[in-house]
């Protein structure tokens, strides 16, 4: 048979809460620090598996962003040109990483993602999401190894 019910609250009540842990920062949180403007830009533009981006090429996203916007398909457009920025972003090109972004914000309508992508047409923030991600690229490829 069940012990009373306000017996059971009781023996809870007894047992010691645990500390709630702190949660635990991403690879990315960890090295952005407190930018949170410099977090919420490479969030939205780190490659989660860069091999199979690069696979494809630079020049073939840009070349498909180009058809995409003399047809004036800006929305298509924009995605390639995005993924174009990834890649040189991936790469360490920071002046393709500017020229792509900015061609994104152009074209984009969304205001939140507008902020993102004018935050690499600044000089001094591109330079800081270049060194970040190529720090980030580095830990997570080392990351990946020691798993398999």
């Amino acid at each position: 048979m069940d012990s009373p019910s306000f017996l059971k609250r009781k023996k809870e009540e007894e047992k010691p809460k645990e500390k709630a842990k702190p949660e635990e920062k991403t690879l990315l949180e960890q090295l952005c620090g407190e930018d949170s403007e410099l977090r919420e830009a490479l969030n939205k533009a780190i490659l989660l598996n860069p091999d199979l981006a690069v696979k494809e090429g630079l020049d073939s996203y840009v070349q498909k962003a180009r058809e995409f916007e003399e047809k004036g398909n800006f929305w298509r457009a924009k995605i390639m040109y995005q993924m174009a920025g990834q890649i040189a972003l991936y790469e360490g090109r920071t002046d393709q990483v500017q020229t792509f972004f900015n061609k994104c914000a152009e074209f984009e309508t969304i205001p939140e993602m507008k902020k993102v992508y004018e935050f690499y047409t600044k000089r001094r923030n591109l330079e800081k999401a270049v060194k970040v991600a190529k720090e980030y690229y580095a830990k997570a490829s080392s990351h990946t190894e020691k798993k398999e």
